[in-house]
């Protein structure tokens, strides 16, 4: 009997010291983070004391703090939405008020991070498969439901659920578009949200990032806004691409950022800044060179600017400078 129960014991013992050592691993993980070192934390692996205990359980915790996110589409202080057109005044075009009508509002993200409270600290988003807007650290986020002049389908998503640092913060950033490891997938074979037509092109072998169709409906113009990256060697096996159109959206906060109560928002008033154009079709994505050529008329003056509010150069190359998502 004595000999089982010092077995029992060790092996409590061990799983006890187990348990220790993987919060410990992650406070050391946060203490890293913060530029800090588990001594100055005052936290000793080897001290067993309920003091310390109580420290490494609340700092695994802290590092572990469940977030969800919430995004949207807005112009101005006003919702965009499919059915519902919606104006813009910074646009150009004879007059300082124009009215669109929404017919796709779709963008992947990806590289989520969370900027801490310092304005430069960035602490990893990290958000498991949900089997229909979420996989493999990239989510699809979705505002158009197939009514009024949109055709994409009824489901919508406006949010992304994960785990990141706890505590306070200044905002976000993350990557507009799919990361390369997944961009060049068999949209027949991949899993959902990565398997839609509509947010894929055949010809270029990958995804559409962003996909944001619009008509002004005082001049009939149908502004298509695809971007996705190109010349990526024509081969679904090779993932560099010299043009990743991939942009990087930073959005913070001088007064702070709380996710429970607070929405980052791609502001179409602010995509469509100085956007001036007659023409009555407009297809602003970046074109395969060769055979399709360059950009000519229209959409060579005005999709720069578009690129410019996302935060991308005309070479796809992503600036770190962006102004159409916004805090609200």
């Amino acid at each position: 009997m004595f000999y089982l129960s010092t077995r029992v014991n060790r092996e409590q013992g061990r799983r006890a010291r187990a348990r220790r050592s993987a919060q410990f691993a992650l406070v050391a993980a946060l203490a890293a983070a913060l530029s800090m070192n588990c001594a100055q934390l005052g936290l000793d692996e080897e001290d067993d004391s309920d003091d310390t205990n109580l420290l490494l359980l609340s700092a695994a915790a802290f590092l572990n703090t469940p977030v969800t996110l919430n995004f949207n589409v807005v112009s101005g202080t006003t919702n965009v939405r499919c059915g519902t057109n919606f104006t813009v005044n910074k646009a150009v075009n004879g007059s300082t008020t124009r009215t669109m009508d929404p017919q796709d509002l779709r963008f992947y993200i990806s590289n989520l991070r969370m900027i801490g409270a310092d304005g430069v600290s960035e602490f990893p988003v990290s958000f498991g498969d949900d089997g229909v807007w979420q996989y493999s650290g990239a989510a699809l986020l979705d505002f158009e439901d197939a009514t009024g002049s949109c055709s994409g389908n009824a489901d919508m998503n406006m949010s992304i659920s994960g785990t990141s640092l706890g505590g306070g913060y200044r905002g976000v950033v993350f990557d507009l578009g799919l990361p390369e490891s997944l961009n060049q997938l068999s949209n027949t074979t991949a899993p959902s949200p990565l398997n839609l037509n509509q947010m894929y092109w055949s010809w270029a072998i990958g995804y559409k990032f962003t996909k944001l169709e619009f008509q002004d409906t005082g001049s009939s113009l149908l502004m298509r806004s695809h971007f996705g990256s190109l010349n990526c060697g024509g081969d679904i096996s090779s993932n560099t691409c010299a043009n990743p159109y991939r942009a990087s959206v930073r959005v913070t906060s001088t007064s702070g950022f709380n996710p429970a109560t607070q929405t980052i928002a791609l502001d179409m008033n602010e995509l469509t800044d100085s956007f001036d154009t007659t023409s009555s079709a407009l297809s602003c994505m970046p074109l395969k060179s060769p055979p399709a050529g360059a950009p000519s008329g229209d959409e060579a003056t005005e999709c720069p600017k578009l690129l410019t509010q996302m935060g991308l150069d005309s070479d796809g190359q992503a600036t770190g400078s962006q102004a159409a998502f916004v805090i609200q």
